[in-house]
């Protein structure tokens, strides 16, 4: 005779979940974490800032051989910022030396405003400097790459980046539902 075991139902916050929601929460199965990863770069918007318009189309073209697609760029680091908030991109390519505004200064200023904070920063740099490093890396630099940049490094730093990104994404949002749902409880629980 062949024993089941009976696994008890438990209410969980699922069904408080619209449906669409519950829909888009899971993922398929062999399906890499809510997006392969030519979805992601496909669909990612990457940001280029550095000084040297070669440098910009270098990078760019390297990417779109990888299947990247969408690109916003600037070659003066005084409109750095302005474009990060308003572009809104998954990642940023950040050269550390340039005029007017450095890496360094830029870096500061996107993880110092809330909306940026979780913008991931890939710091391209010609420079060997021990303490240039360390300073990007305290101001919240995801990643370096060297220039001029190897491209069969690129694209799989750049998809590491952006998979991390996707995941904190998901997370974000599940906290948001999951906030909702509590309070949805809450609500329903001081009713009665």
């Amino acid at each position: 005779m062949e024993s089941t075991l009976m696994t008890p139902t438990v209410p969980t916050l699922d069904i408080l979940m619209a449906p669409a929601a519950r829909e888009l929460a899971r993922p398929e199965p062999g399906e890499f974490a809510w997006a392969t990863r030519m979805d992601l770069r496909a669909r990612s918007k990457l940001l280029i800032i550095d000084d040297e318009p070669t440098n910009v189309r270098i990078v760019q073209r390297l990417l779109e051989l990888e299947g990247y697609r969408h690109f916003a760029s600037t070659c003066d680091s005084r409109d750095g910022l302005a474009l990060i908030e308003e572009e809104q991109p998954d990642c940023v390519l950040l050269d550390l030396m340039m005029p007017y505004v450095s890496g360094l200064d830029l870096l500061e200023g996107i993880r110092q405003e809330p909306s940026l904070r979780s913008v991931p920063v890939v710091v391209l740099t010609a420079s060997t400097d021990r303490k240039m490093r360390t300073d990007a890396l305290a101001k919240g630099a995801t990643d370096f790459l060297n220039k001029p940049v190897d491209p069969a490094e690129l694209a799989p730093r750049l998809a590491n980046v952006l998979a991390a990104k996707s995941y904190y994404d998901q997370l974000q949002r599940c906290r948001m539902e999951l906030d909702q749902a509590l309070a949805l409880v809450n609500e329903r629980s001081l009713a009665h």
